[in-house]
């Protein structure tokens, strides 16, 4: 049921995106029904061409890209699309967590846990860069990470 739910919404979101000349907001939730309905490498392709045109008016679209790459453990391209962002936008909270997920996911322990250090003296309640910098590695720790979780509780 489901499943059909996805085709219907894919097919009036090509519509609109075909009658509104590629809208970047249609295209985006073009692609995410596209991951809905099973063809994630297609609406991911879609995703971050839509980041690519523009990431300051578009920077929802690579949150939510950042967060599939890390669920895809992509985290070199999490870490590209995050670092964007954080350039942009240097003071957004979950921006600065999935930057953190994405260097953890690649071993620099000491990035990562300054990353959500930056995201909690922003916002000191935000709980997923709490919860990440309790579990990430302590600098005196030699254990390796294997954090390989999307970033976005």
């Amino acid at each position: 049921m489901q499943r059909e739910r996805y085709d219907l919404a894919e097919g009036h979101l090509q519509r609109a995106v075909d009658a509104s000349g590629g809208h970047p907001e249609l295209r985006a939730k073009l692609a995410l029904a596209r991951i809905g309905n099973g063809y994630e490498a297609d609406g991911m392709r879609e995703l971050a061409q839509v980041f690519e045109s523009d990431p300051l008016a578009h920077g929802s679209v690579g949150i939510t890209l950042a967060a599939l790459q890390l669920k895809r453990s992509d985290h070199a391209g999490a870490l590209a699309t995050a670092t964007r962002l954080r350039d942009e936008r240097p003071r957004n909270v979950h921006v600065l967590n999935l930057l953190g997920a994405a260097q953890l996911g690649l071993g620099r322990v000491p990035d990562a846990r300054a990353s959500f250090e930056a995201a909690l003296a922003i916002d000191p309640d935000h709980l997923p860069a709490r919860s990440n910098l309790d579990e990430a590695p302590g600098p005196a720790t030699d254990r390796a990470p294997s954090f390989s979780r999307s970033g976005c509780r």
